[in-house]
């Protein structure tokens, strides 16, 4: 019988041998997800409303509106000023649930950038809608020949137009161009905290622009919306907003 020898196996033929060994054991490293921005929008959004004050908020905003809308629809309809309370109204939610965007802590830079965007798309919608409400307002006044702002309400309302166009304004440049408008990224974060107090106060005179409407001529002989239930409407959202404030936040902690 003839003898064959041992032929030495090559170096390379071993490695081809065992190269899918060592793919394998690659491949069964866990990996971390890649975050959508789906993903990002439904975190930022659970992480707001996840907490008794936002619900306490929701409660409040839920009431303001209904009480409003059945004074409105329930009471004989003027087509030039109906869009006015209609229009502030729907501001006034989302003025509200953009301050709320900025309450949590966020879990990521990704999701405070989120966050942030969020926040500002909702500022801008509530500045557009507070125009259509003004607008109405003005319009009315105009074709009943009668005189503008000549009441607190209309007073308070008018400063109110004008600080959230401005707070939105310097809004958007401190977080879109920190180191054009402020000289830095760090001197641009440092303004957030007035923007946050800012945001506070806009809102403050916003409901107190809505109890001085509840006392006007035309709600008391016409409309007939209650002032107990926006009074109590408005003390849920001021105690829910509350709740959810971080001294740290405004730089007095």
């Amino acid at each position: 019988m003839a003898k064959t020898k041992n032929r030495p196996i090559k170096k390379d033929a071993l490695t081809s041998v065992r190269s899918p060994v060592v793919s394998v054991e690659a491949d069964s490293k866990p990996t971390k997800p890649t975050l959508t921005d789906g993903d990002y929008i439904r975190d930022v959004t659970k992480n707001t409303y996840n907490s008794i004050g936002a619900i306490i908020v929701q409660l409040g905003l839920f009431t303001f509106t209904v009480s409003i809308f059945y004074g409105l629809f329930s009471s004989p309809i003027n087509p030039r000023f109906i869009a006015h309370p209609i229009a502030n109204s729907l501001a006034f939610i989302a003025l509200a649930e953009a301050l709320l965007l900025t309450q949590p802590t966020p879990r990521s830079a990704q999701h405070k950038t989120w966050g942030a965007q969020l926040h500002g798309v909702l500022n801008s919608a509530s500045v557009v809608l507070y125009l259509i409400g003004y607008g109405s307002i003005y319009y009315n006044k105009y074709y009943n020949g009668a005189s503008h702002a000549t009441t607190w309400h209309g007073y308070i309302g008018t400063i109110t137009y004008n600080l959230l166009a401005a707070m939105l304004i310097a809004g958007s440049a401190i977080f879109w161009f920190p180191e054009e408008m402020c000289g830095s990224l760090a001197r641009g974060r440092a303004l957030y905290k007035w923007h946050r107090l800012g945001g506070y106060i806009i809102v403050g005179l916003t409901l107190l622009t809505t109890g001085l409407a509840l006392e006007s001529t035309y709600n008391v002989t016409v409309l007939h919306i209650s002032p107990k239930l926006v009074f109590t409407a408005i003390g849920f959202v001021v105690v829910g907003l509350a709740a959810g404030i971080k001294l740290s936040k405004l730089g007095l902690a």
